[in-house]
């Protein structure tokens, strides 16, 4: 269920969402010796909702921001998931997300205008795996990432420089282990700060 409004003139625009869904035979993905297998072994109901927000605060300022909440649990485990029991956690699945951006016009000339954007996203910690290894645990996290961009006057081209993750963040993408057979737990990170030039033309 949701709802879209747009209120103050059309300057704000406030989207609410709430969910609720029931799942039987949920896949999970478990080590059975040296292999991952997938097994239909889970029944589980997930709801939560999500807002978003975007609003011009003044002529050439927009921001931008969302909130979301996902309560996912197992109702029912089948003994062939091993390392899963109903008290688990979702893999991959935070609690809480949120993002903030903004983005303003700094000035316009007959040439073309220069503008900013500056953007946020958080998530709340996780496991990466099903069976909620400590060593694929992703400890909560945030991201920031900032850009300038100059457009010609008739919005033929444009060009941008900014950076990426901005405070050089380091944080799991995926994960893995399998300890007890053999030996072994690996993990894929993110990538790191990163500066940027791109352009772009229209024909």
């Amino acid at each position: 269920a949701g709802l879209k409004t747009e209120l103050f003139d059309r300057r704000v625009r406030l989207n609410l969402a709430g969910f609720h869904a029931d799942y039987s035979g949920l896949q999970i993905i478990v080590n059975e010796g040296v292999a991952p297998k997938v097994r239909n072994a889970g029944e589980a109901r997930v709801r939560g909702f999500e807002a978003e927000l975007e609003a011009a605060i003044i002529d050439g300022v927009r921001f931008s921001g969302g909130v979301g909440y996902t309560d996912a649990r197992y109702l029912e485990v089948d003994p062939r998931a091993v390392g899963v029991t109903v008290d688990s956690r979702f893999a991959n699945v935070p609690e809480w997300t949120a993002t903030a951006g903004l983005s303003a016009t700094l000035f316009e000339t007959a040439l073309g205008s220069l503008s900013a954007r500056g953007d946020w996203s958080f998530r709340s910690s996780h496991f990466k795996d099903a069976v909620n290894s400590p060593q694929t645990r992703q400890d909560a996290y945030s991201i920031v990432n900032a850009s300038l961009t100059f457009e010609e006057a008739d919005e033929r081209w444009a060009i941008t420089a900014g950076a990426t993750n901005l405070t050089d963040t380091r944080y799991l993408i995926t994960g893995y282990q399998d300890l007890p057979v053999i030996g072994v737990a690996t993990g894929t990170f993110a990538r790191p700060r990163e500066w940027f030039v791109r352009g772009s033309v229209r024909f």
